[in-house]
């Protein structure tokens, strides 16, 4: 192997060269991958590995060997930790709150364990002056501390503290949203938010909070802008049966669905509401026989309602700057996706997900506001598009791979064939579905390692029938940090 060398500049000597400090010794950037950073959070459950921190604002670290020896970006080598929590950060005798081999050693815990805390963080909700205002999509409430409210329930609200001590926060905000299945999303309980680790993506940066849920949306984002005293979401879909809070083409819409989900009715708005009671009240106890639209009521301190729908935005505002009001209605759409899903009756164990093989099918669903996509596996509706592992035989069928947070009751599928991938290898399709390391040749005769299926291997050298971390066969893609295989240990 040739030496590297490194080209003198004009005039210059390689001995004062500096050396470019976006770089290592071994010429890796200091830029990690987005899909890189993408299964880091995944792998650190979103929040800082050390016990009991759990800091949501984070940095990615590496733990063994350090960046300046490191030769890749390697997932399974690097975690997120706080900046308090950060080992490269000494005092000034060297001392360290946490050594690299304690970072590594919690960070296979947290990949590990079935149960985690949740990510938090203490700071996102601070620094706010008394009378913030919140922005949703293009509206903003001023002076209106109950933002959201369903049934009486502050889902969404602040309060401002008149404490005399400086250091205290002049506005404590409390939240809850949760998505279409009633799964939390985000809890704020005095400032302090939380997420739980079983999200598809979570990001959290200075003054920015997004939020991916398990269908791989993002579902919630937010930002604070402290030097306008506001905080701006930005992005929101929310569910509380029967009601649906989302923000589409930047108006924040609420509807309401029947109680089998197939007929709707929405009232959206891009509004400015000051000095009132609540910005979005909703009440599941008004009278509502059947989503259709009705007189629409817009009144300087009553606000802007949709008569018997429950629906009511900017209720007892003083003031009231309406910009742009639609209204929606399923009355002319035959069937919609139903958001109340029934119960599972055979849940996946705690480390597994779902096998199911069959012919997926793909429909287009068209609302008023947007359009969605409805898959069928073997006729059963599923709410996500399933990933698939590969064609297993000339019939066109898949096998796909299917998150355990489907709501639909897979285990009840025709195609259904197991929760682990063990169950996979007494079928003759097996070698169609699991790799191997094979050695290939580019046009140049340079040899090169890359997988292939174990039906595809065709006479070419194998380098490798198993990861030599799990000792089992090579596969696909899987959901986070779950292995597909039974007993399974993730290492660090």
């Amino acid at each position: 192997m040739k030496k590297s060398r490194i080209k003198k500049k004009k005039g210059g000597n390689t001995k004062n060269a500096k050396r470019n400090p976006n770089f290592n010794t071994h010429q890796l950037s200091r830029t990690i991958p987005d899909e890189i950073k993408q299964q880091i959070r995944q792998n650190s459950k979103f929040g800082c590995v050390v016990p009991n921190c759990r800091e949501a604002f984070y940095e990615y670290e590496h733990i063994i060997p350090e960046f300046k020896d490191a030769k890749e970006h390697n997932p399974d080598k690097m975690c997120l930790v706080c900046p308090t929590h950060n080992p490269r950060r000494t005092g000034k005798k060297g001392q360290e709150n946490f050594s690299k081999e304690d970072i590594a050693g919690f960070y296979t815990v947290i990949r590990s364990s079935e149960s985690v805390p949740e990510a938090r963080s203490e700071s996102f909700f601070y620094g706010l002056k008394r009378n913030p205002t919140i922005i949703i999509g293009n509206s903003s409430f001023i002076n209106i501390e109950s933002i959201i409210n369903i049934d009486g329930r502050n889902v969404f609200s602040f309060i401002t503290n008149n404490f005399e001590d400086p250091l205290s926060p002049q506005v404590t905000f409390f939240g809850f949203f949760q998505d279409s299945l009633g799964n939390e999303l985000l809890r704020i309980e005095n400032n302090q938010w939380f997420s739980p680790s079983t999200h598809w993506d979570v990001i959290t940066t200075n003054g920015e909070v997004k939020i991916w849920d398990s269908s791989q949306k993002l579902v919630f984002h937010a930002r604070k802008l402290p030097k306008m005293n506001s905080i701006e979401i930005v992005e929101l879909n929310m569910w509380a049966a029967p009601f649906h809070i989302k923000i589409i083409d930047g108006n924040l819409s609420a509807g309401r669905l029947s109680k089998d989900g197939r007929e709707y009715v929405y009232l959206s708005v891009s509004a400015d509401y000051a000095w009132g009671k609540c910005g979005l009240y909703l009440n599941s106890n008004d009278y509502f026989q059947r989503p259709v639209i009705s007189d629409i009521e817009m009144k300087g301190g009553k606000g802007t309602t949709m008569v018997g729908s429950g629906i009511w935005f900017g209720k007892g505002a003083g003031r009231m700057q309406l910009r742009n009001v639609k209204l929606y209605s399923s009355s002319n759409i035959k069937s919609a996706p139903n958001p109340l899903k029934p119960k599972k009756t055979i849940l996946p164990p705690s480390d597994a997900n779902y096998f199911v093989k069959g012919i997926l099918t793909t429909k287009i669903l068209p609302f008023y506001m947007w359009e969605e996509k409805v898959f069928e596996l073997n006729g059963q509706s599923l709410d996500y598009e399933p990933m698939s592992w590969g064609q297993i035989n000339e019939e066109g069928e898949n096998l796909y791979y299917i998150s355990r947070d489907e709501p639909a009751d897979l285990a009840t599928n025709v195609g259904f064939v197991g929760f682990y991938a063990n169950d996979l290898l007494k079928y003759e399709w097996a070698d169609r579905v699991f790799e191997a390391e094979v050695e290939e040749f580019d046009s140049e005769g340079n040899s090169l390692t890359i997988r292939v299926k174990r039906a595809n291997i065709n006479g070419r050298k194998v380098l490798s029938e198993v990861n030599s971390e799990t000792q089992e066969y090579y596969h696909p893609h899987q959901f986070g940090c779950i292995s597909p295989w039974i007993n399974t240990t993730a290492l660090p």
